[in-house]
């Protein structure tokens, strides 16, 4: 099934677009890779409980593994982007 060149222009057209926004925004951000290792150890962030509880775990975790999506945190495996966001 061959797919119409107005069509893959398009494709093209919105893929270009999405990619200087994505650079624009990372440049904007300071959007940094991230430098974390196996062996490293972390503080990792949860939710308050209440107004006197921290953002951090106290105790600092260490990264066993590190995928492409997931980590492996001591005995807990964080697999989804959102939990990503703060590791």
């Amino acid at each position: 099934m061959k797919i119409p060149a107005q069509k893959v222009y398009l494709l093209d057209l919105d893929r270009k677009t999405k990619k200087k926004g994505k650079m624009y925004t990372d440049a904007t951000r300071n959007a940094q890779e991230n430098v974390l290792q196996e062996g490293d150890f972390m503080l990792m962030k949860y939710k308050k409980t209440d107004k006197l509880s921290t953002n951090f775990n106290v105790n600092p975790i260490e990264i066993m593994s590190k995928g492409r999506i997931c980590v492996l945190l001591g005995s807990l495996k964080v697999c989804s982007t959102e939990e990503m966001l703060h590791i």
